[in-house]
């Protein structure tokens, strides 16, 4: 009766969540992934590669920063920070260490930031 319809359409709405999530994950994947094959990245132009990575960000919705680091968990920049800003270590270690071993996208826990602000699961990408 009106139980096993209620059921069924909550059922309904956590699958199309659940299609949502994946949607937005593999697109926010495929956006890094492009952006780690940057020329200025590879040059090594860190500076420009900060305002492309800002300029990225701003055009995503749903991201907050984006954030290169080091294999060992030091920011090397994070674009919600001005460009040259002592920055803390990532907020989600364990993820970034799943990247630096597999070399494959890890799509992270959820962290709060040092700045005590709740942060979207983390997606890193290893180039």
């Amino acid at each position: 009766g009106e139980r096993a319809a209620s059921e069924r359409g909550l059922i309904l709405a956590a699958q199309n969540l659940a299609v949502a999530v994946d949607r937005e994950d593999s697109s926010t994947i495929r956006a890094l992934q492009m952006l780690s094959t940057s020329d200025r990245l590879a040059r090594g132009d860190l500076a420009a590669f900060y305002n492309e990575a800002k300029r990225a960000a701003d055009t995503q919705p749903t991201w907050r920063a984006v954030t290169l680091a080091t294999s060992d968990g030091r920011q090397v920049f994070n674009t919600s920070y001005p460009s040259g800003m002592p920055l803390p270590q990532v907020a989600e270690p364990d993820s970034l260490r799943r990247v630096v071993e597999t070399r494959e996208p890890v799509v992270g826990h959820l962290a709060r930031s040092v700045r005590g602000i709740s942060c979207a699961p983390p997606t890193a990408t290893s180039h």
